[in-house]
């Protein structure tokens, strides 16, 4: 997780300069614009918002392909995933607190864990897809 790999201080400026980062190129230390913590929470608001999105679109595209055995399991498996990515994120909150970035950092960790979801979903989707190329249904 970022917050565990840069100093509360480091933390905040990767922040400032990563908000919104699908749109815009990361800046420089030397080169962060003067955001505030609103500002910051919105950006990341709107990025978990995508990243939910990408990975609902994701995990119905698979639904549709595994059939409804396999996509029971996998909705389960949604289920204590989403309770770990909140006891996670609610953690690294914590961690903040008191502070301002505390929930600058928790919306950042929900974003990290939602989009490293999307992409090991994808690559096993991708594999399955390449394996056995035809839907199975109600298997």
């Amino acid at each position: 997780m970022l917050s565990r790999r840069v100093g509360a201080c480091g933390f905040a400026l990767l922040t400032a300069a990563g908000c919104s980062s699908r749109e815009h190129a990361p800046a420089s230390a030397d080169s962060v614009p003067d955001v505030s913590t609103l500002e910051m929470s919105q950006g990341l608001t709107r990025d978990l918002e995508q990243a939910e999105r990408d990975l609902a679109a994701l995990e119905d595209s698979i639904y549709l392909f595994l059939g409804d055995t396999v996509s029971a399991v996998l909705k389960e498996a949604d289920a204590s995933w989403t309770q770990y990515r909140k006891l996670e994120c609610d953690a690294i909150r914590l961690e903040f607190a008191p502070g301002t970035m505390a929930p600058i950092a928790q919306l950042e960790c929900s974003v990290e864990l939602t989009d490293a979801r999307r992409r090991f979903l994808g690559e096993q989707h991708d594999f399955i897809r390449a394996v056995r190329p035809t839907a199975r249904t109600g298997r």
